[in-house]
């Protein structure tokens, strides 16, 4: 457990410098286009606020639901109730189904979850943006195309960190919920 703690605490740090080199590379490469890529990061921010907001009554159904499955499971399985398992054979089938499918159904709702709040679209959104907007200053003739390629690539170099703070939302919910 300690070691995936740490390995949240480095990715968290990489995550960060990460994020604010390529924010001052970005400024110093284009001010005016830095200044439209600012206009996402409260969108960005709002996603993954929310997504951890969600998750976490998500993980703790998760976890009841796992420990229930578990226990089911246990007591079937352990010489106390074997006889009476194999007695009532298919009523003990049915309620590890039961247990069993709360539980698929639970991780289907976190998938769904972790759709809906997808922050690394709002990057791709903002990329977008900022190719048309980059490409018609190229034909002003106010920018070069290298450098809104070299922009462009510094705003896909925060997907990296944007992947690794949802991961350690994710893992923080877990923690909590467990």
């Amino acid at each position: 457990q300690l070691s995936w703690m740490l390995l949240s605490i480095l990715m968290f740090g990489l995550a960060f410098g990460t994020t604010i080199g390529s924010l001052f590379a970005m400024y110093f490469l284009d001010p005016f286009l830095f200044s439209i890529f600012l206009l996402f990061i409260p969108f960005m921010v709002l996603t993954i606020y929310y997504y951890g907001r969600s998750l976490g009554p998500v993980s703790i159904r998760r976890q009841e639901l796992f420990a229930r499955w578990q226990a089911t499971l246990q007591e079937n399985l352990s010489g106390i109730r074997a006889l009476r398992t194999l007695s009532n054979r298919n009523r003990e089938f049915e309620k590890y189904d039961t247990d069993l499918k709360a539980v698929r159904e639970v991780l289907i709702e976190r998938g769904i979850l972790s759709a809906r709040y997808f922050p690394t679209l709002i990057i791709y959104l903002a990329m977008g943006v900022l190719f048309v907007i980059g490409g018609y200053l190229v034909y002003l003739g106010e920018l070069t195309p290298g450098t809104v390629i070299a922009f462009n690539s510094l705003v896909l170099l925060l997907q990296t960190p944007t992947q690794f703070i949802r991961f350690t939302i994710f893992l923080g919910s877990m923690g909590f919920a467990g």
